[in-house]
């Protein structure tokens, strides 16, 4: 596996879910928790999908395909197409406030606020780097693997959570709460500083909004506990020569830390 150019893709689908952020915050309806500005990895679509918006009788909801590397504006009627490539990322803004003020009669600022985790992923004309093809698809393997394992673990614990990415961190992840100030962040995560400097899945609990530190929890099959830098386990790629390794190891990697956690916990 090629993790150098993973990093590479990651980073730049990372810029622009930051838009599909930005379109989640202004337009979809909000909630205490923000989550009304994540989105979800559809593999059957092969889009990054926000949540509906505009009239209740023409909702839409704003994508990013990565087959045609544009934005999509879409309704039950049509989808309007923004692209990518060739265009600063100036233009695409500009180019999504047009079709929006078009179609749902508001013109949204979005770049207001808008922050790029990736800036050097832009060449010095503000247009995305490519993406190369081989890490594309496995990036696709590894989040539609991602969303598979996550739903398996929710059902295995019998918890429930929707499985989203966060225009924060770009983590496919969920949270579930167990009760009395219990709560589990676990998920699929692109290399970042703050734990390790390649993807990797991740699990971790909270209680009483404090993070449980791992001390002595009994060695895991695969991955190791963090209790340095971070507060959890971590299962990183390059411990597998393939993305279907990976993938396997992690559904047990998430039930086996999740177990030890709750037995300390409960």
């Amino acid at each position: 596996m090629d993790i150098e150019n993973l990093i590479a893709c990651d980073q730049t689908l990372h810029n622009w879910g930051r838009i599909l952020g930005q379109i989640g915050y202004r337009l979809v309806p909000p909630v205490p928790d923000y989550s009304y500005a994540n989105f979800r990895w559809n593999s059957s679509t092969r889009r990054l999908e926000g949540r509906s918006f505009g009239r209740k009788e023409k909702p839409f909801f704003a994508a990013f395909d990565v087959d045609e590397k544009s934005f999509a504006i879409i309704s039950a009627a049509e989808s309007i197409y923004v692209t990518t490539e060739s265009q600063d990322y100036d233009a695409v803004l500009a180019n999504l406030e047009l079709v929006l003020a078009a179609n749902i009669g508001q013109s949204p600022d979005l770049s207001n606020g808008l922050e790029f985790r990736f800036p050097g992923r832009f060449d010095e004309n503000r247009i995305a780097r490519p993406i190369d093809g081989d890490a594309l698809k496995l990036w696709m393997t590894l989040r539609t693997g991602a969303n598979e394992v996550l739903t398996q673990t929710l059902s295995t614990l019998n918890q429930s959570s929707e499985v989203r990415i966060w225009p924060s961190n770009f983590d496919t992840g969920i949270c579930c709460d167990y009760g009395n100030g219990l709560l589990q962040y676990a998920g699929f995560a692109p290399a970042d500083k703050d734990v390790i400097g390649e993807p990797y899945f991740y699990n971790s609990f909270y209680q009483h909004d404090r993070r449980v530190y791992p001390h002595g929890f009994p060695t895991l099959e695969h991955g190791y506990w963090e209790t340095t830098t971070w507060a959890g386990a971590v299962l990183p790629i390059s411990h597998f020569g393939n993305p279907e390794d990976f993938i396997t190891a992690a559904a047990s990697f998430l039930l086996e830390s999740s177990n030890a956690f709750l037995k300390h916990l409960t």
